[in-house]
């Protein structure tokens, strides 16, 4: 969902233009809706009964438009223009403030048109004079300088924009800038903020809103940021991330397994995994803290592991306990969107009788930071049990969109979670699952496996 905010003096109808190339471009249809915030907005009002509402009350409004029903369970960009972008300040404000900061999980990203961080000089004088007579609590917060405004645009810019917490009172969102190049009303310092991501386009404070065409650099910059949100300092962007594993059964005997630095261990087994974890990263992607990939085997077993890159091998060799866990950290490079990351493990008597699952957490807890799934995938191929004559019962795999953080609290809520069906018709003993737009939970796959019924 993409929410537009108009804004001081002015109605939906600015957002016209983009509206209208927006909903004839498929690229955008296919992944959103469009809706529209609207308030009161006057320079003055003439009658008695009335008054103008001022930004914390508009705030409180836009909560409640951004709770109610019809909203509920959508993903949402807010897009404001002018004032609208702080009214959209405002709400975020409003809601750490008050302690409500997870509410705020659904917005992937705030963007701002010529909106003025830092207040408007344009008129000022004229401004001030008229204000003499006719009180405007709107055009106060519009002002140069304006306390109240200066107290917002700090509180979003520390406590969502740039903050590593994610709690009441603090949620990571990012917040992209863009300002007119010819714009007199409000110039690029007050456009762009205390904000580090900012793009001049061509327009003055209204025509940034006037897109000639698709080709126009004002419309392919916005639908750039909407198809490829930017990211968070402190908020993985993951373009994708693919688990693969492959069980099957071997002939019981005693393996020798490596551990490296000249280490081995025996262990008798009657099954053997593969389990291979590879993640991207997105081309906006511009967290740079460490990125890690954990397993820890479980009743007895060990494996044997390689990662892609070897610039990590002194972190992994610190994190790293002997065919029993493995944490492969490492800081992915920025605007490289094709290096592939990977963890590959083979994993000895982890999936035979007794234990035929698998869970993996995709919370702070187990990568070090927050992070954002665009594309995950998972697959589990049992064919070789298929093929051995052993019949297998269909998986079953479930999201917990909550990390608890901790094994043993998994273990007490597992089967509990929305169960997600394959993505496609499984073949010969190998399932797969898709899931999008992701932010954090645990995953819980399970499996059952018996003899031949002959």
């Amino acid at each position: 969902m993409i929410v537009f905010v108009h804004g001081f003096g002015s109605s939906r109808t600015c957002w016209d233009t983009f509206v209208k190339l927006l909903q004839s471009d498929r690229a955008i249809t296919e992944r959103f809706d469009l809706d529209f915030f609207e308030y009161p907005t006057d320079w003055v009002t003439l009658k008695p009964t009335e008054r103008i509402p001022g930004h914390k009350e508009l705030a409180q409004k836009f909560h409640a438009f951004l709770a109610s029903e019809r909203m509920a369970n959508r993903e949402m960009t807010l897009v404001g223009h002018s004032q609208g972008g702080l009214i959209i300040h405002a709400y975020l404000n409003y809601m750490v403030e008050e302690g409500w900061g997870e509410q705020l999980e659904p917005i992937r990203q705030v963007i701002t048109f010529a909106t003025p961080h830092y207040g408007s000089n344009l008129f000022s004088g004229l401004r001030r004079l008229f204000s003499r007579f006719i009180d405007n609590p709107q055009e106060r917060r519009l002002r140069t300088l304006d306390e109240d405004l200066s107290d917002v645009v700090r509180n979003v810019n520390n406590r969502i924009a740039t903050t590593h917490q994610a709690d009441g009172a603090h949620w990571p969102i990012p917040v992209y800038c863009f300002g007119g190049l010819s714009d007199n009303v409000v110039p690029k310092a007050s456009a762009q903020g205390p904000f580090v991501r900012y793009t001049p386009l061509t327009g003055n404070h209204s025509t940034i809103l006037a897109p000639a065409n698709r080709d126009d650099d004002r419309y392919r910059e916005l639908k750039g940021v909407l198809l490829d949100p930017v990211g968070h300092p402190h908020v993985f962007e993951i373009e994708h991330y693919d688990t693969t594993i492959v069980v099957g059964p071997v002939e019981r005997r005693t393996f020798t397994v490596n551990l490296g630095e000249g280490r081995t261990r025996e262990i008798e087994t009657d099954n053997v995994c593969e389990l291979n974890r590879t993640v991207r990263f997105a081309n906006n992607n511009t967290c740079q803290q460490e990125f890690k990939m954990r397993y820890l085997a479980f009743n007895g077993s060990c494996f044997e592991a390689e990662t892609s890159h070897d610039n990590a091998a002194a972190q992994l060799k610190s994190e790293y306990r002997a065919g029993e866990k493995i944490d492969f950290l490492f800081v992915p490079k920025l605007k490289a969107p094709t290096e592939q990351y990977s963890l590959g493990l083979t994993i000895y008597d982890g999936y035979g009788a007794g234990r035929t699952d698998v869970h993996f957490h995709l919370g702070p807890k187990s990568i070090g930071a927050r992070a954002y799934y665009r594309t995950l995938t998972y697959t589990l191929d049992l064919s070789r049990y298929i093929a051995s004559g052993m019949t297998v019962t269909p998986p079953r795999f479930y999201l917990h969109h909550q990390d608890p953080g901790d094994c043993a609290k998994c273990q007490s809520r597992r089967k509990h979670g929305t169960q997600i069906l394959p993505h496609s018709e499984p073949r010969d003993g190998v399932w797969h699952w898709e899931l999008r737009n992701i932010r954090q939970g645990v995953t819980d796959l399970f499996w059952d496996m018996g003899p031949s019924p002959g």
